[in-house]
């Protein structure tokens, strides 16, 4: 009987893996937008200072994955990204620094982002350990913010180029480090 049981449990397992695991964070294989299904692309983590304190395990979900920084920044399908926090980071922490590569990125894009960089920073709130801020690219649509899965800031600017600014710190030419660029493209 025992037998039986225990091959029973072992059918009823899932096939294959559902998240994997990156610094000891659990990352999900597969995030949904409006009822679709997006692929994990890639994970990393992300440190701070030359002490290597860590910060977040950050994540980018495609419906279709690639090792094409290009096809990203193409923001013609949804895309998710999410950084589960590994310590506490104070939002007077992170708003300087987004504000001046936002700014930075747009300038190099050659378009006008105040105002949509405004919404979404409005939406970036403390963050504690555990918990995931999410970025969530629409097309034709806009962006989101969220925190654990609760909108904090809707961005209603569908131009592919606000996706790209946001986007762009994390893949291609104009990521903040190449590392966590390749890990979540080339991932």
């Amino acid at each position: 009987m025992r037998t039986l049981l225990a091959l029973a449990a072992l059918l009823l397992l899932p096939a294959s893996t559902t998240a994997r695991t990156v610094e000891g964070v659990s990352v999900p294989e597969t995030h949904t937008v409006d009822g679709q299904t997006l692929k994990l692309n890639g994970s990393a983590l992300r440190e701070a200072t030359i002490l290597g304190i860590d910060v977040y395990v950050i994540s980018l979900y495609r419906l279709n994955k690639t090792r094409s920084s290009a096809a990203v920044l193409s923001c013609d399908e949804p895309l998710h990204l999410s950084k589960r926090f590994m310590r506490d980071v104070d939002r007077s922490d992170m708003l300087p620094p987004w504000r001046e590569a936002v700014a930075e990125r747009a300038g190099k894009l050659g378009v006008d982002m105040a105002r949509s960089a405004k919404a979404m920073l409005r939406g970036i709130p403390d963050t504690r350990e555990g918990q995931i801020l999410g970025f969530t690219w629409r097309p034709g649509k806009g962006l989101e913010v969220s925190l654990d899965g609760r909108v904090t800031a809707r961005v209603n600017d569908p131009r592919p180029d606000f996706c790209r600014v946001v986007y762009a710190g994390y893949v291609g030419g104009m990521a903040n480090e190449s590392d966590i660029a390749k890990a979540l493209v080339g991932g």
